[in-house]
């Protein structure tokens, strides 16, 4: 069993915080032209940086929570 969620954590883990990481990155990127441009404001860029930190804080939460749980069912197997 530790195989097994020792696997799937090192493979999904990186995949997910690659996936948020690009999507963070070409919204701060697309924002920063808009802005450059004239198109959009340094407010609108915080409203929307504000909504998809409400969007990935969760993820990032269940992300955590799944490490946690790892590290204590491996504790709970170990031989005292």
């Amino acid at each position: 069993m530790k195989l097994i969620t020792d696997r799937w954590y090192s493979v999904v883990m990186p995949i997910l915080q690659f996936l948020m990481g690009a999507g963070q990155f070409f919204i701060l990127w697309y924002m920063g032209r808009g802005i450059l441009r004239g198109d959009m404001t340094l407010g609108y860029m915080q409203q929307i940086s504000s909504y998809i930190t409400m969007l990935y804080s969760p993820l990032f939460l269940v992300l955590e929570l799944f490490a946690q749980a790892r590290k204590c069912f491996r504790l709970g197997r170990q031989d005292i």
